[in-house]
């Protein structure tokens, strides 16, 4: 006859093995990998996705899947000086990402004909390395939305910092005045049109300034010029002038004294993409990926090295937090013209 000991140490051995079982098949559960629909509806979730109907949501699936392709095999790479990543432009084509986010125009010859040029006769002696933004220089990351107003952004961006750098205070100013009052672009249009940094110059020293970004906030959209509040100054620019082109060496040098405006090539899947790093602006198969072609403006606000020996500029963007570090990216330096068109169009406002 079995004794009771024996019956209480069996229905104990019962228990146990039942809970053995429920607790791997709930670690089962969780080490499941998501579904790329399970994906695709957290990312929907963490930038605040809503489409206008199912085709719609299902297209953007479609163009997602395609994305986070690229990331995991981009990624899969080793020896790379960058990361891609599922950002909050997954769900766009490239073609859609250059049409709502990329916004620049080269300078005309005519245009150029009527800027100054600074020529650094003497060379100045180098730092090591360059950072605005750890010397309190710049303002804080904005996010131009889908509007391709990035020059706006740019300028007024350089403006804020070399202000600060001479009188020591930090405003943040108005990108939506330039927005409003100097793209060409039709109040139809909506991705807010395409503008010039040296047009944005011109404007801010026609108007006798720039106001602040509380008196004339941003609304990710073209509206009519309100000159009542354009005419509120709180910053001047003396002037502007463009640096010598194909030179990351003359950069270099004006960042020095303070950041500066160019326009570089943001129309690949890298950029677009960009998670961290060294941008570099190649694929994994080696090709680069970014050309001379420049398309969007950005501020160079700093360069360095690092840890591993390689050389970047440092590159505030307009395109919020999520996007790359914080909003921020390093761009390889490779000396002479650089990389991504860089060099080609760099220029500098004087406060």
């Amino acid at each position: 006859m079995v004794s009771y000991k024996s019956q209480c140490l069996f229905s104990l051995f019962i228990l146990a093995l039942w809970a053995n079982v429920a607790i791997s098949r709930e670690l089962h559960h969780h080490s499941r990998l998501p579904t790329m629909m399970e994906k695709y509806k957290q990312w929907m979730a963490r930038y605040g996705r809503v489409y206008k109907d199912f085709s719609e949501q299902q297209k953007r699936f479609q163009i997602f899947k395609y994305n986070v392709a690229l990331v995991e095999a981009f990624n899969a790479v080793g020896n790379k000086s960058f990361n891609v990543s599922i950002n909050q432009f997954a769900d766009l084509t490239q073609e859609e990402f250059r049409k709502y986010y990329l916004g620049a125009e080269p300078p005309s010859q005519s245009s150029l004909r009527n800027i100054q040029t600074l020529n650094y006769e003497n060379t100045i002696e180098l730092p090591p390395s360059i950072n605005w933004k750890t010397a309190r220089a710049v303002t804080g990351i904005k996010d131009q939305g889908q509007c391709g107003s990035c020059w706006a952004f740019a300028v007024v961006a350089a403006v804020e910092s070399a202000y600060k750098i001479k009188y020591g205070r930090l405003i943040a100013l108005s990108e939506q005045q330039l927005l409003d009052c100097v793209s060409p672009g039709s109040l139809n249009n909506d991705y807010c049109g395409y503008g010039k940094p040296l047009h944005a110059y011109s404007y801010i020293m026609a108007n006798g300034g720039l106001t602040t970004e509380d008196n004339y906030p941003y609304h990710k959209e073209k509206g009519y010029c309100a000159n009542w509040r354009a005419y509120q100054i709180a910053v001047e620019i003396q002037n502007y002038y463009s640096i010598p082109s194909y030179s990351e060496a003359t950069i270099m040098q004006a960042l020095v004294q303070q950041p500066v405006v160019v326009i570089i090539d943001g129309y690949n899947s890298g950029f677009m993409l960009y998670g961290g790093g060294v941008f570099d602006g190649k694929l994994p198969n080696g090709r680069q990926s970014c050309t001379t072609n420049t398309n969007h403006v950005v501020l160079v606000i700093g360069y360095g090295t690092d840890p591993y020996g390689r050389d970047y500029f440092l590159i505030k963007n307009s395109w919020g937090t999520q996007w790359g570090e914080g909003g921020y990216a390093r761009l390889l330096r490779v000396g002479g013209a650089g990389i991504c068109g860089i060099t080609n169009w760099p220029s500098i406002p004087l406060v």
